[in-house]
């Protein structure tokens, strides 16, 4: 970018090059997602509309329910506020303070519409892990190489035939008397446990995640990234933008007073004048507008 003249080609593996504040034409980071769900859309047909209805599920559903469906190890209801609420969202928008309480709830309650959100954020993750690492064969790249758990080839199909399979046979929990109520709860249901299987391609990927998932403390963490996201506004994906209609998952806008009181809290220093240089990649390059 910064010297055209002295390159002939290259090729960007994993690199957004053009995906940063101040570069022209602007980044639409919305975009990201609808491609994670175009791959589920490819791989089987119609998959996308199940997560995304299974996403509504999820959100409409109780915490019991929840914990229920998802195998949760800690009742979501008895989670603490986490990373999750990412500025304006739906549902969920109320706004939680960082110290794990919301203040219409009593001391060590949590609010259940951002436990909500922390359970979602730890699916959709799982969706866009498989289609970055959706490979033709076996591949442990994407869980960590070495010794670790291979994802099966072509994931995001694993996923989409798990989501589909729980959906069209829900099994034992049919409902012989064609109560209305009754048949929705049902369909309701699988298209939790849907959820849970498809992101389970990647969640339980050795298989042996026991008889409940442990929802991490914090879910938009990502190692490295995270770090330069909040010193140079990196793209990472877990800080873009869904909307429910593009993609298949939920309306969610982070926004940069969240960024900001997000990255004060995990890099404390980093907010002390030291950062982020929101604007420096591009006023580093030929990108600067």
């Amino acid at each position: 970018l910064k010297y055209p003249g002295s390159v002939i080609g290259a090729v960007a593996a994993s690199a957004p090059v053009l995906a940063f504040p101040g570069m022209s034409p602007t980044f639409d980071a919305e975009t990201y997602w609808g491609v994670v769900t175009r791959d589920a859309s490819d791989a089987i047909a119609g998959c996308d509309r199940l997560v995304r209805r299974a996403f509504t599920t999820l959100f409409a559903a109780s915490a019991v329910e929840l914990t229920h469906a998802f195998r949760l190890c800690t009742p979501l209801q008895q989670l603490g506020t986490g990373t999750a609420n990412r500025g304006t969202q739906e549902p969920g928008t109320r706004t939680v303070e960082s110290g794990g309480t919301h203040p219409e709830l009593g001391r060590g309650e949590s609010d259940p519409e951002d436990a909500k959100s922390r359970l979602a954020m730890f699916l959709a993750v799982a969706f866009d892990t498989m289609a970055m690492g959706s490979y033709p064969y076996p591949s442990n790249y994407m869980t960590g190489g070495g010794d670790a758990p291979k994802l099966p080839s072509w994931p995001i199909t694993a996923a989409c035939r798990a989501m589909v399979n729980a959906v069209s046979s829900p099994g034992d929990k049919k409902v012989q008397d064609h109560n209305a109520a009754a048949e929705n709860a049902v369909e309701s249901m699988a298209l939790l446990e849907g959820l849970r299987d498809a992101a389970g391609v990647f969640n339980n990927a050795s298989g042996s995640a026991g008889v409940c998932y442990q929802l991490p403390a914090d879910d938009e963490y990502d190692g490295i990234w995270d770090y330069q996201w909040c010193t140079e506004l990196l793209p990472q994906e877990t800080y873009f933008a869904t909307d429910g209609r593009r993609d298949m998952f939920w309306k969610s806008t982070p926004n940069a007073t969240w960024v900001a009181d997000r990255c004060r809290r995990t890099f404390g220093w980093i907010a002390e004048g030291a950062g982020p240089r929101r604007r420096w990649i591009a006023a580093s390059t030929v990108g600067a507008v």
